[in-house]
């Protein structure tokens, strides 16, 4: 069982830094909550009212128990670009992060049965986050596969 994604401090940071690192790790967390079933590190750096992050944090666990065993899928970000949230000008506390996701190829078994492989694949990603006077926290994310 992989340990724990660690929380950046940068995180915490009400800069540009900050709200990269508060993605990077929402991804980490998001990963090892398909791997193992725990979501609370995922629920950490996410915010109210976020439904993707929902999403994952009731299906990760169901999967795990049901027996399926991810490997690889581990994600990387570039090129993040750094802005304003436009549904809330001028507002320190809301940013939006544009990045381009890779993530590794990816297996999924049951048992001895493979069920799903995917390849390496490259996504553009939007991402709204808050700071909560704590640490930046994902509110909304929208992806699609490029290339």
């Amino acid at each position: 069982v992989p340990a724990a994604p660690q929380v950046h401090p940068r995180v915490q940071v009400m800069d540009d830094v900050g709200t990269v690192a508060a993605l990077a790790h929402f991804y980490e967390a998001r990963h090892y909550a398909f791997v193992t079933g725990d979501t609370a590190p995922l629920e950490a750096v996410s915010a109210d009212g976020c439904s993707s992050c929902a999403e994952v944090v009731t299906t990760a666990p169901s999967l795990v128990a049901q027996g399926y065993d991810v490997r690889g899928g581990a994600a990387a970000l570039y090129d993040a670009v750094v802005g304003a949230d436009a549904s809330m000008p001028g507002d320190p506390t809301a940013r939006v992060v544009e990045v381009t996701l890779v993530a590794e190829p990816q297996f999924v078994l049951q048992g001895d049965r493979m069920v799903m492989a995917e390849p390496a694949q490259a996504f553009a990603v939007r991402a709204s986050l808050r700071h909560d006077g704590e640490r930046w926290r994902v509110a909304g994310i929208h992806s699609e596969r490029v290339g």
